[in-house]
């Protein structure tokens, strides 16, 4: 009777580290259930397709308890078609930028125009779908190559697909690949070299006709 209890006990005690887990993963839930909304969008302004004009007026940005501004008096007018690029050394205040134009962060003063409107007179969400981001590091997602483009998509045109494929220079590895779009890119396309991963990010931002098209340090 007494080895039968000892065990348990110790069965009990070798569980502890996994209750901790669950605690601390139940009070990680209930944080976000309870938590309010990141951000707040207040326009209601929903275009179904923006024109891609963007404008900085004396734009300021300065991150909750910082001490100085990473974005000072920041003015700017990229009309559509225009390409832009922001050359600075790490911390100068590009990705800040890139958020400020994403709408994932509000200038503490200045304006942003998105064709003439104030940023903050859209309803995000309808703005966000004229936008493509590609991030600095590329994420991949396990199944092929034709699914990792068209992530997301409802419908699409093969026309359209091909097109991506070329304009990323898809097509100068593609050739070498055994089953061309319907390859398997692996977990986190970890069967692609980094420069093919980003080439088909490059392809998932550009077959959704972006009217404004970020790259993070896509080089």
């Amino acid at each position: 009777m007494f080895s039968t209890i000892s065990g348990e006990i110790s069965a009990l005690i070798g569980m502890a580290p996994n209750f901790g887990r669950g605690a601390d993963a139940f009070a990680s839930i209930s944080e976000i259930m309870n938590a309010t909304d990141v951000e707040q969008s207040l326009g209601n302004h929903q275009p179904v397709e923006i024109a891609g004009d963007v404008e900085f007026k004396d734009v300021c940005y300065r991150y909750p308890n910082g001490k100085a501004d990473v974005v000072s008096d920041f003015s700017l007018k990229a009309e559509r078609g225009e390409c832009v690029a922001f050359v600075g050394a790490s911390g100068s205040g590009k990705s800040t930028i890139m958020n400020l134009i994403t709408g994932l962060l509000t200038p503490t003063s200045g304006k942003i125009l998105i064709d003439g409107k104030p940023l903050e007179e859209y309803d995000l969400q309808s703005y966000r779908h004229n936008i493509s981001v590609v991030p600095q590091n590329s994420i991949l997602f396990t199944g092929t190559i034709r699914e990792n483009i068209t992530y997301g998509l409802e419908r699409y045109g093969e026309e359209d697909l091909q097109r991506v494929v070329e304009m990323a220079n898809i097509n100068e590895f593609l050739k070498d690949l055994p089953n061309g779009l319907d390859t398997d890119v692996g977990e986190h396309g970890d069967k692609l070299s980094g420069g093919q991963k980003q080439r088909i990010t490059i392809a998932r931002a550009l077959i959704r006709n972006p009217k404004i098209l970020i790259l993070d340090e896509a080089t």
